[in-house]
């Protein structure tokens, strides 16, 4: 176990891992503020969620959660394709880049959500394990989301790149 931060080197090159999980529905909500959810498009909302502050004991995976809310209050959508990307900074850079898998379909009927949980295990792409230290989530669409609403398809690119929930710091620790 890698203890020693002075020691530490982050990846020269990280690769896009392939992130394991299953779509599942989440939550329908009667009334939902969008405020902390970056708007995708005019009808999409993803949000990434992790132990925003909390520290996390060194050794021990970190819970991750990606959820793509419905906005439009008239309108069911299904998202047909996405590009979505996670990645993971420590102070000396880049350390992990994560894809989820697609979904066939992911239904988002009126204030709905889908989502996907999974775990990064704290290593970094060459498997080492990262430092004590803080690490920062940034939520990435680096290509397009694909869509169909009432039987109309098509496509649209928004290019998300910041902290995944501004309200809340965009951080976790390591001890």
């Amino acid at each position: 176990m890698q203890h020693n931060s002075s020691e530490y080197r982050a990846p020269a090159f990280v690769p896009l891992s392939d992130v394991e999980g299953t779509w599942a529905f989440e939550h329908q909500y009667d009334n939902i503020s969008y405020n902390i959810n970056y708007s995708l498009g005019n009808n999409v909302g993803p949000n990434l969620t992790y132990p925003r502050g909390e520290e996390i004991r060194q050794g021990d995976p970190v819970s991750l959660t990606l959820s793509v809310a419905g906005k439009a209050p008239n309108a069911v959508e299904t998202i047909t394709g996405h590009d979505f990307e996670v990645q993971i900074f420590g102070s000396q850079g880049l350390v992990w880049r994560g894809k989820p898998p697609a979904a066939p379909e992911i239904p988002l009927n009126t204030f709905a959500t889908m989502g996907i949980d999974f775990k990064w295990d704290g290593k970094d792409s060459d498997r080492k394990q990262v430092p004590a230290g803080r690490y920062s989530v940034i939520l990435k669409t680096p290509t397009t989301i694909e869509y169909k609403v009432a039987g109309k398809e098509g496509t649209f690119t928004e290019h998300i790149e910041k902290a995944a929930d501004k309200s809340l710091g965009g951080y976790f620790t390591i001890k």
